[in-house]
């Protein structure tokens, strides 16, 4: 795709675009509005499409502030992946109001109601506010059965520090929902869930899910360290999605690397092996990816804008509707007994 192809418009008269198409109507668009932001779509008709967006639909009020038109003829073939990749043309230079394709998006959602828009900015903007009052009655909530993750022999496993695996992959899930998920307790089982030991790609411990994602996971099979040694979390590690750009920076991915391609980094800190890199998503959507040794404690340690990374995806992934990963595998009790730890942390610390 090249933005040069595009055919642009200035609308002294946006409300229809029918005289300027002759030809071929099918391919993909890209709209202005007066505030700066852009909206690209795709459509076999796209007149049609122009004018269900300027008089409204279920999927957005009307837009009435439409200052100009671009158009890319695609007669046969795919449509998604050159939508994609508009999309990510000009989500680098400006906001859009699309939700599909587009983490980013700022567009009215289902999450709103539950966390303030103006909250959700401020958490993924840096300035989260921290309350741990709702984690005191989540912590009280009647026990549920036993987490497999608990029950399981390969949880009950000992590590060097003397804490079973189970309860090492608890302190870390911990530490990501106090740190990235905005209004835990009042999200918890929407848009986002932990999931107790699902069979996912090999079997995991346990996977913490928001909108489409996997945030963080944490795979049952064993790692061969690539350099230092992972002794000390007994050969285990888990993972921790971010935004793009979070671990990987843009000048460090080769040219010849496509958007969709993964790129995979390593180097030994403290004698163990840390992993970082860039992934595809079940969007399609790329994301930033860290992998550390189980029990090692990474997510506090993190730089500020590394968390604000996270946060962000997090936010992101929930405001594109409710947590459907690993959903048969939803554990209340196993969320209950994070909230429970986070508590004794904040307690052991003060």
């Amino acid at each position: 795709m090249n933005a040069s192809q595009f055919r642009y418009w200035t609308l002294e008269d946006p409300s229809t675009i029918a005289a300027l198409l002759t030809g071929c109507r099918r391919g993909i668009y890209v709209l202005h509005f007066e505030n700066g932001e852009r909206y690209v779509g795709q459509a076999v008709d796209v007149v049609t499409r122009y004018t269900t967006h300027r008089h409204g639909s279920k999927h957005h009020a009307p837009w009435k502030d439409v200052t100009a038109f671009e158009f890319l003829e695609v007669p046969v073939g795919d449509l998604d992946e050159i939508e994609k990749a508009t999309i990510q043309h000009h989500k680098a230079t400006h906001q859009l109001r699309n939700k599909l394709f587009n983490f980013e998006h700022w567009e009215p959602c289902t999450l709103d109601p539950f966390v303030a828009p103006e909250a959700q900015r401020h958490w993924a903007t840096g300035q989260p506010s921290y309350d741990l009052t709702p984690f005191v009655a989540a912590a009280k909530r009647s026990q549920g059965p036993e987490p497999r993750l608990l029950t399981k022999k390969c949880g009950q496993e000992l590590l060097p520090d003397g804490r079973t695996v189970g309860e090492a992959v608890i302190d870390e899930l911990a530490q990501v929902v106090q740190h990235i998920i905005p209004n835990a307790v009042e999200t918890e089982a929407r848009f986002w869930s932990i999931s107790d030991y699902p069979e996912t790609v090999g079997g995991r411990f346990a996977t913490l899910n928001v909108g489409w994602l996997e945030l963080a996971y944490f795979p049952r099979r064993r790692f061969e360290a690539e350099l230092g040694s992972l002794e000390a979390s007994n050969e285990l590690m888990w993972y921790l999605n971010a935004e793009i750009e979070t671990f990987v920076a843009e000048e460090d991915v080769p040219d010849d690397v496509g958007l969709q391609e993964e790129i995979q980094f390593v180097a030994e800190i403290g004698g163990m092996p840390y992993y970082w890199g860039r992934i595809p998503s079940s969007y399609s959507v790329p994301v930033d990816c860290i992998g550390m040794p189980l029990g090692a404690g990474v997510v506090e340690q993190l730089e500020a804008q590394e968390l604000m990374g996270a946060r962000r995806l997090a936010i992101h992934a929930m405001r594109t509707g409710s947590a459907r990963v690993n959903a048969r595998s939803y554990s209340a009790e196993l969320t209950r007994r994070v909230y429970e730890r986070i508590l004794e942390r904040e307690t052991s610390a003060a």
